[in-house]
């Protein structure tokens, strides 16, 4: 049985890293919570391609040692977190859709990178008891900033190399 609807359970754990990446069955669980939010994404939108989703420690630590933005904590540790980016859809109209919806209130972080080479989104989900952080960030210029006011998330580099809302 898949965890989800649309994605097969080997994206949920692959890596370009030869280092051992097996969820435990308790990340499987987490994993299973999170393709729940990710099927309800992907029904509206369409393909999703996912960039990472679970990470074990090592895979995590060896990306962190090459320099990647890997939080030394990070959700993905535990199945709590994926990466993605829409293959036909405005990237900027998923954030702010998932952003607004009333169904996503249980959500732990959602953040949108503009600037990477390929803009993506972040998604999280709580552990189960614990309280929604239901945070709303864009990371811009190596910084994260609120992205509470969703009327003005889309930050593109102009020539100048300014960023503009």
């Amino acid at each position: 049985m898949s965890i989800s609807k649309y994605v097969s359970d080997a994206s949920w754990s692959i890596t370009s890293i030869d280092l051992s990446n097996r969820p435990s069955p308790q990340e499987w669980v987490s994993l299973g919570l999170l393709a729940e939010v990710f099927d309800i994404v992907w029904h509206k939108w369409g393909e999703l391609i996912i960039t990472s989703a679970f990470r074990s420690l090592l895979v995590n630590a060896e990306l962190r040692r090459r320099g990647y933005p890997a939080a030394k904590y990070s959700q993905h540790c535990a199945g709590e977190a994926v990466d993605f980016y829409p293959s036909h859809s405005p990237i900027e109209d998923i954030y702010t859709w998932i952003a607004t919806q009333p169904d996503f209130s249980g959500f732990g972080q959602l953040i949108y990178y503009p600037q990477a080479k390929r803009p993506f989104l972040h998604l999280s989900i709580e552990r189960p008891g614990r309280r929604p952080r239901n945070q709303v960030l864009v990371h811009v210029n190596g910084k994260y900033r609120s992205g509470d006011d969703v009327s003005v998330v889309v930050f593109r580099e102009e020539e100048e190399g300014e960023i503009s809302a």
